[in-house]
């Protein structure tokens, strides 16, 4: 058994060629059913279902992801639509990255100015 995206049924390459291991450039879903379900909730503790969801479709069905943060089995937090998620770390990225590139760009000025004092000094 290859494993293949669940929504656009793209080929998925991993480390092993496993079917049950992680795959690059996607996410892998677990599951040992629900009560509700008509297909599968099995009686047997062991049973479970696993899919894989590319990245790309996983981003592209965002609005549809419900994201959230258990501390504990009660204790849900932070819930919101995944899309919104994937945007603050998008954002938090792009911060994080202006960050850097200021604090690189004062060291280079840093450096500069140093060899000049030390050229005038010669």
């Amino acid at each position: 058994m290859k494993n293949k995206c669940f929504c656009c049924e793209k080929n998925l390459k991993n480390e092993c060629n496993k079917p049950l291991s992680a795959c690059y450039d996607a996410v892998a879903f677990d599951s040992n059913g629900n009560f509700g379900s008509s297909i599968f909730d099995p009686f047997e503790i062991d049973a479970r279902i696993m899919i894989h969801i590319c990245d790309s479709c996983l981003k592209k069905k965002a609005k549809l992801v419900c994201y959230h943060q258990q501390k504990t089995i009660k204790q849900i937090e932070n819930l919101q639509t995944f899309d919104k998620k994937l945007k603050k770390d998008e954002l938090a990225e792009k911060k994080r990255d202006s960050f850097t590139k200021k604090v690189l760009e004062r060291l280079r000025n840093q450096k500069h100015k140093s060899r000049k004092n030390i050229h005038r000094e010669c």
